[in-house]
């Protein structure tokens, strides 16, 4: 037996939306006005980091989910939701092999 650790402390920061839009209406049957409202509200996000007085470039954000809505955790919920159907991965079968000796 294998045990998987996940941190996931920043894994709503990881989110790609471009795969979470096409999760949507291929998982969900989520089309239409609601994965348009679903995409806007991804979309055209931007972003810069201050320190002290030192203000960063804006750039957009095409990862992560924005926290303090209700709607990020139900959309992390649709990102994530086929990880425990990936079945077969090379490396951590070669893992899980070693460490069964």
């Amino acid at each position: 037996m294998l045990l998987v650790s996940l941190d996931l402390s920043a894994a709503f920061d990881m989110v790609n939306h471009a795969t979470l839009l096409k999760r949507l209406p291929c998982s969900f049957g989520v089309t239409g006005v609601v994965h348009a409202w679903i995409k806007s509200y991804l979309h055209g996000r931007i972003q810069s980091v201050r320190i002290g007085t030192y203000l960063s470039a804006v750039t957009s954000c095409t990862v992560g989910v924005p926290q303090g809505s209700v709607l990020s955790p139900l959309l992390f919920s649709v990102y994530t939701l086929y990880i425990s159907s990936i079945n077969y991965c090379p490396v951590l079968s070669r893992l899980s092999a070693a460490i069964r000796g």
